[in-house]
C-alpha cells in the first residue's frame, strides 16, 4: 500500500494569546478554524508545525488537537523559532479538527503565526 504526504494550513497568520488578560486586554487562549485532513492514514502520526514568539517571564503555551493537550512549554528566551510537534496517531481526523492554543502561565504575550499539519495518506 502507497503513502503520500498531505498538509493543511490552519492559520496563514498570527494570533496573540496572554494569561493576565488584564491589563493587556488580551484573550488567554484562541480557536483556529476547524480543518479537515481528507484521507488521513489516522494509524499513522501527524506533524503540527508553527512559528511562537513571546514577551515577558516564564510564559507557558498549551496546543490541543481535539480536546487532547499536544504542547505544553514554558518559554524564557524571547526569540522567535519554529515549532515541530509530532503528534500521536490517535488525535487527528479526518474532518472537523479542533485546534486551540492557551497562554496558562507568566506574564508578557505569546503570539502563534503559520500553523500546519502535515500527515500521510493511504493510495489506492
Amino acid at each position: 500500500m502507497a503513502r503520500t504526504s498531505n498538509y493543511s494550513v490552519i492559520q496563514d497568520g498570527s494570533s496573540t494569546i496572554s494569561h493576565i488578560s488584564f491589563p493587556d486586554g488580551l484573550p488567554n487562549h484562541v480557536w483556529f478554524p476547524p480543518f479537515a485532513a481528507p484521507g488521513a492514514d489516522l494509524a499513522q502520526r501527524p506533524v503540527l508545525t508553527f512559528l511562537v514568539s513571546h514577551s515577558g517571564d516564564d510564559a507557558r503555551l498549551v496546543i490541543t488537537l481535539n480536546s487532547v493537550e499536544v504542547v505544553a512549554t514554558t518559554f524564557t528566551t524571547t526569540p522567535t523559532r519554529a515549532w515541530i510537534e509530532v503528534v500521536n496517531h490517535d488525535i487527528l481526523q479526518e474532518d472537523n479538527n479542533e485546534l486551540m492554543a492557551s497562554a496558562t502561565e507568566g506574564t508578557g504575550q505569546i503570539t502563534v503565526s503559520d500553523l500546519v499539519v502535515t500527515y500521510k495518506n493511504i493510495v489506492s
